[in-house]
């Protein structure tokens, strides 16, 4: 006599092994879809700074801690080459308190802008709970900025 009931749970975990397969699949190929193309990244003395092509029509970069922690998050690029440029001056100025434009959104949340010289805005930051926060978030920028200024002179 056939057992239908062993057949039956045979058959269902054959189907939901193969379920299980194809949603990895679907999410691994997800994932990669998901990931910025043709990501490069560099570090200076434990410092990074990764530039990536953010999709098929601009560029951008960020500036983080040793530990991974975003501190700038750059504005959109054109040109691959404009981010070069804008990151080689990074690396050669001293930032000042007067490079900064701190702002607060309409939720209560400090955060900073980047401006350059001429006070065309570079990025932004994280948003942070207090003024104390996103203060050490500047402070821990132009630290990072200037040990990528010595590193580059060097």
């Amino acid at each position: 006599m056939i057992n239908y009931s062993q057949n039956l749970r045979a058959f269902a975990q054959a189907i939901l092994g193969s379920i299980i397969q194809t949603n990895l699949s679907i999410n691994f190929v997800l994932l990669q879809l998901s990931m910025p193309r043709n990501f490069v990244s560099f570090t200076e003395k434990g410092k990074v700074i990764e530039k990536f092509r953010d999709n098929d029509t601009s560029y951008r970069f960020k500036v983080k801690t040793k530990s991974g922690h975003t501190l700038l998050n750059s504005i959109a690029f054109t040109q691959k080459e404009d981010v070069d440029k804008v990151v080689q001056q990074l690396q050669t100025i001293k930032i000042s308190n007067n490079y900064f434009e701190r702002k607060t959104d309409h939720e209560g949340h400090f955060l900073f802008n980047l401006k350059d010289a001429n006070g065309n805005l570079i990025g932004h930051s994280q948003l942070y709970d207090s003024e104390m926060g996103m203060e050490n978030g500047i402070k821990n920028l132009q630290n990072q900025i200037a040990t990528l200024a010595q590193a580059s002179e060097s």
